[in-house]
């Protein structure tokens, strides 16, 4: 490079790292910590959440703590990825929002994968640690209900991107051929919410094995109810949709 070249642009986000004036050897960020990452990552705040082991009525809550707090953790970034989504379909940029709802869709992914670690918790362990949850339930996860509360939102922003194409979702899904961009953001929806549906299906699962599927739950639920509570979804539009086509192919009974 020239020694007149230009400078690229400045970063978009935050004002970048601060000038060290050190050939490397410690850390430049502010904040506590030996490092930049644990400054940056709050490392110290962060390993503070759980309870120290003398405090523990059972091991196994750090197991049933770190899990937990790390569904909060991940479903805010879910959350954040869904309100991008929603400014993606208002800007016609399909891809993008294609790929942050793969993205959030890895995510509960990962949390379904996570609850695979209770199987190595046997019952007696289990309610060793219920003693200490006070009246708390899974289903008070701020998360999950913020989840739950902000993905039928979504939907106006899909309604106006329907209208200002002049289709509709019929259309989309029946006439082959029909905006491929349209159908492969409204099945990138469709993964998403079957991946959470999976997730909770995959929770009830656990219930059922740790405490039982006819046992109340500590909010006074029986384990068979909450398998009614896991069939709703988050945009049933997309999947009522698939009734058309089917009528539309001529398989349907009806």
């Amino acid at each position: 490079m020239t020694g007149d070249a230009q400078a690229g642009p400045a970063c978009p986000f935050g004002h970048g790292l601060p000038a060290s004036g050190n050939d490397y050897t410690g850390p430049v960020l502010p904040g506590d910590g030996a490092t930049d990452y644990e400054r940056y990552m709050r490392v110290g705040e962060l390993l503070a959440l759980q309870k120290d082991p003398k405090e523990m009525a059972h091991p196994d809550e750090m197991m049933f703590t770190t899990i937990h707090q790390s569904f909060e953790l991940w479903l805010k970034l879910v959350q954040f990825e869904l309100e991008r989504v929603k400014q993606c379909i208002d800007t016609d940029d399909f891809h993008t929002a294609g790929r942050f709802l793969r993205r959030s869709r890895l995510i509960i992914r990962a949390n379904t994968e996570a609850l695979r670690i209770f199987d190595t918790m046997v019952p007696q362990e289990f309610h060793e640690v219920r003693r200490q949850l006070g009246q708390g339930s899974g289903a008070e996860s701020p998360g999950f209900r913020r989840l739950l509360q902000q993905a039928p939102t979504v939907w106006p922003h899909v309604q106006s991107l329907i209208a200002r194409n002049d289709t509709t979702l019929e259309r989309v899904y029946t006439e082959k051929g029909h905006r491929p961009d349209l159908f492969g953001l409204f099945e990138a929806m469709t993964d998403f919410d079957q991946e959470v549906s999976d997730w909770r299906a995959a929770h009830v699962n656990v219930v059922k094995r740790i405490i039982g599927r006819d046992v109340l739950s500590l909010k006074g639920y029986a384990v068979h109810q909450l398998e009614e509570d896991i069939k709703t979804n988050l945009w049933p539009q997309l999947w009522k949709v698939r009734e058309a086509v089917t009528e539309l192919e001529g398989t349907s009974p009806a």
